[in-house]
């Protein structure tokens, strides 16, 4: 970057640069407008559990280093690209196209090819449901990941673009907690929002240990929450 800079500097007229300043100037202000905006201003401790406070106690509790893989969903399509930081390349991998079921295998892959590294999988409840059979490869192979489920108790994908009855997009979902240890998997329930950072770090020490687990974590089933954008224009708004 050095040597590119050296090279242009001189060639570039006074015109140019005028216009180059203004459009750094535009940019930054867009940026500090994002960064003011950027969290809600409440509902933190609100029960069931708002995705802005499951990200940002995942991030916090998360080393720079560790790799997230997510899939299609309400929380990891919309939320994730709003309310989470990455802070080195090769820490976020996903399927583009909108696939759902991809986190959980994904981790398991990227585990085996970066074992000294924390793997967390953010996967839907609905997504979940299509690929738990996962958990089986996971302790038969001896490839421990950190499995957070978003549990909405939907397709909140679709349930967001419905209007009531919200045919199809509601889930009637086992105990994920019983169906996770009935594999040999650490797991835990999660409703508060002050459990979640603690339970967390509970799930990494046990893949540093060796051991999967996993982290089920009730989320708002509203679909007023599914986007940033319904969140602000629906609940700010009103």
């Amino acid at each position: 970057l050095n040597a590119i800079r050296d090279n242009l500097t001189g060639k570039i007229d006074e015109e140019t640069e005028n216009r180059l300043k203004k459009r750094y100037e535009r940019i930054k202000d867009l940026k500090e407008r994002f960064l003011s905006e950027r969290w809600p201003e409440g509902e933190w401790e609100a029960t069931p559990i708002r995705p802005w406070r499951l990200l940002k106690d995942l991030r916090e509790a998360l080393s720079p280093d560790a790799i997230l893989t997510h899939d299609s969903g309400s929380l990891s399509t919309h939320w994730l690209s709003r309310c989470f930081d990455f802070y080195t390349p090769k820490t976020c991998y996903c399927c583009l196209g909108g696939v759902m079921g991809f986190a959980l295998p994904g981790a398991l892959g990227i585990k085996l090819a970066e074992p000294d590294r924390d793997v967390v999988a953010l996967v839907g409840d609905g997504s979940f449901m299509m690929v738990n059979s996962a958990l089986t490869t996971s302790v038969q192979y001896d490839i421990p990941v950190l499995i957070i489920v978003n549990d909405n108790s939907s397709y909140m994908q679709i349930k967001w673009r419905q209007k009531p009855p919200y045919l199809g997009s509601n889930l009637l979902n086992p105990d994920l907690v019983k169906l996770a240890e009935s594999f040999g998997v650490y797991a835990e329930r999660v409703e508060s929002p002050s459990d979640l950072k603690p339970a967390i770090k509970r799930g990494l020490n046990e893949t540093r240990n060796g051991r999967t687990a996993l982290l089920d974590v009730v989320t708002v089933s509203d679909p007023k929450y599914a986007t940033p954008e319904t969140y602000f224009k629906t609940c700010i708004s009103s």
